[in-house]
């Protein structure tokens, strides 16, 4: 426990003195906790025992996220100190913890100017925390969350920690439901849950890829070409979307999609991916995608077809640049 108030800058230096994870650390860390009232000393301290096991910090954490989540958020706006306290709790929950998670799971606070909403990190951080302790009652809340209508812009959060939970449980319904929204959704959270379609039937992949895959007519999502990629190869009936994933990668506008997709088809074990491939690389023409479609086929295994593709490809290069 800490012998004197030291000003703020004075106990932060200390942390930063002691080793991670350290006994040191996380004494001096509980001792904060418990007798120093200073806010901003709150989210240092409890980041110090992220990982802990140690019981006895159990008590102060638990009465610093109750304390915090009085008052609306206006003394710890944008939730930062309590989010370091939920990363702290994860090895030290109880089922009686359920409670305090679900209410931070719709916690929904507001700060100027225009009442932006700022608690969407600490949804998610409590979601990830509630999947921790007890992972069916976290599926439920992360059904709710994939639909928050407060989703930061730029991280896709919680909508996209509730995608995650809810894939790593197989509950693949939630997030069908997610990519047919009529309504703004996020990129990031299209990606999850096409991702997570491996067993969808294939009439609804094809309308999957109608909907996601390029169009002449809009701009060329990046992040979610490559997710259609991700699931077209990891499909359960691969075999069956092989002409799918040739055309997705011949019309894709994006470069940077054709070498992702060309990278993933060198890497797989699978003969089948090997010669979609090759069938693509044969037809370049483009030489702003030849170089791409190079650098994949070069992680080929050699042989006498990839050797006369790669020649026809460089003498493509070579003419286009000469």
């Amino acid at each position: 426990m800490p012998s004197k108030r030291g000003s703020v800058a004075d106990v932060l230096a200390r942390l930063d003195s002691h080793k991670a994870g350290s006994p040191e650390l996380q004494n001096y860390a509980i001792g904060l906790l418990r007798s120093d009232k200073r806010l901003s000393l709150v989210g240092p301290a409890a980041q110090a025992l992220v990982g802990t096991t140690r019981e006895e910090a159990r008590g102060p954490l638990v009465d610093w996220l109750e304390r915090l989540g009085e008052d609306g958020g206006r003394r710890d706006s944008g939730a930062s100190a309590r989010i370091a306290i939920l990363r702290a709790l994860q090895r030290l929950l109880l089922p009686e913890d359920a409670r305090i998670l679900g209410r931070a799971c719709l916690t929904y606070e507001y700060a100027p100017p225009g009442r932006m909403e700022v608690a969407a990190m600490l949804r998610a951080t409590a979601l990830t925390t509630l999947d921790v302790l007890d992972s069916a009652l976290a599926a439920q809340y992360a059904a709710r969350l994939l639909f928050d209508q407060h989703v930061e812009e730029m991280s896709g959060e919680p909508a996209l920690t509730a995608a995650r939970v809810l894939a790593s449980r197989h509950q693949t319904i939630p997030l069908l439901a997610y990519l047919h929204r009529t309504s703004r959704v996020s990129s990031e959270v299209v990606a999850e849950c096409l991702r997570a379609q491996t067993a969808l039937p294939l009439p609804l992949v094809h309308e999957l890829i109608a909907r996601f895959g390029p169009d002449d007519d809009a701009d060329t999502d990046e992040m979610v070409e490559s997710a259609l990629v991700d699931l077209l190869v990891s499909h359960e009936e691969r075999q069956s979307l092989l002409d799918d994933l040739f055309q997705l990668l011949w019309n894709t506008k994006s470069t940077l999609v054709l070498r992702y997709g060309a990278t993933v088809l060198a890497a797989a074990r699978d003969d089948g991916l090997h010669q979609l491939l090759l069938d693509l690389a044969e037809q370049e023409e483009e030489p702003a995608r030849l170089g791409a479609m190079i650098d994949a086929v070069q992680l080929l295994p050699e042989d006498d077809d990839s050797k006369k593709i790669l020649e026809r490809m460089y003498d493509s290069l070579a003419s286009a640049e000469g």
